[in-house]
């Protein structure tokens, strides 16, 4: 009699340790099935998430959680400088990726077509951990299609009416390749069709060509000062007058000061 109560007991303990590891492995399931739905990273995107740790500089202490930040190589010992969000010339600058992820992360920059999201996400005594997000390709959100349906819209309704700014336009280029830039040379201002950007009307990019027609420096960002210069050299010759490269010691930014002349 004492026998099978025991036995009873050991099975209903056997039935109820089968349903709580079921109750919660179902659970554990429904966590990793809300953080995929909440994921904001889709599916079909190739990427590769890498978190490191920098030393804190005394630039960096302006920096709190949830900041991102930029990458810069260095051209002449290809580091890789970390700049705060936003910054522009050597001021910016808080510290260094580290070597075990600097080789990944310079891939990805100089990868065409690729995109890095950042974000930081804490701040210590001594160190600032960050999160990297490297994108094969740079990922489109729906409101960037959107976006770009409304920009289609508007530019095949504007980039026809002739545009003669009144003043020149500065704006900052990005060079290329340090070591092929010459300040004291001429460089010539050059954009694509209007065909192109009006298929493509989320590709903004104006761009400087040397002698050889090789680009030298572009500018991809500035989306309303890009659409300005972009419409006007329809109907405008523009000459580049190089107004600023006191930033080429830690970053590759200089300021052109744009000249439009009715074609």
């Amino acid at each position: 009699m004492i026998l099978s109560l025991v036995l009873f007991a050991v099975g209903i303990g056997l039935i109820l340790f089968a349903v709580y590891i079921k109750l919660n492995s179902k659970v554990n399931k429904q966590k990793l099935d809300d953080s995929n739905e909440n994921n904001s990273i889709p599916d079909n995107l190739d990427y590769e998430i890498l978190n490191f740790e920098f030393k804190k500089t005394g630039n960096s202490t302006t920096l709190i959680l949830g900041d991102y930040v930029n990458f810069w190589i260095n051209p002449d010992n290809n580091d890789i400088f970390i700049f705060s969000a936003g910054s522009i010339g050597a001021g910016g600058k808080v510290g260094l990726v580290p070597k075990k992820v600097e080789d990944k992360i310079r891939q990805y920059i100089k990868m065409d077509n690729s995109y890095i999201e950042t974000k930081i996400l804490s701040v210590n005594e001594d160190v600032i951990k960050v999160e990297a997000i490297l994108y094969k390709e740079r990922p489109i959100s729906h409101y960037e299609i959107d976006l770009e349906r409304n920009k289609q819209g508007r530019f095949i309704d504007t980039f026809d009416t002739p545009y003669f700014p009144r003043k020149p336009i500065e704006i900052i280029f990005n060079i290329i390749d340090k070591r092929k830039f010459n300040p004291d040379k001429k460089y010539t201002f050059s954009t694509l069709s209007k065909e192109y950007f009006i298929q493509n009307p989320l590709k903004l990019e104006i761009s400087l060509l040397n002698e050889k027609n090789e680009i030298i420096a572009h500018q991809k960002n500035y989306a309303s000062k890009l659409e300005k210069i972009i419409h006007a050299s329809f109907f405008n010759n523009i000459e580049a007058e190089i107004i600023d490269t006191s930033n080429l010691k830690y970053t590759d930014y200089i300021t052109v000061k744009l000249i439009f002349t009715k074609k």
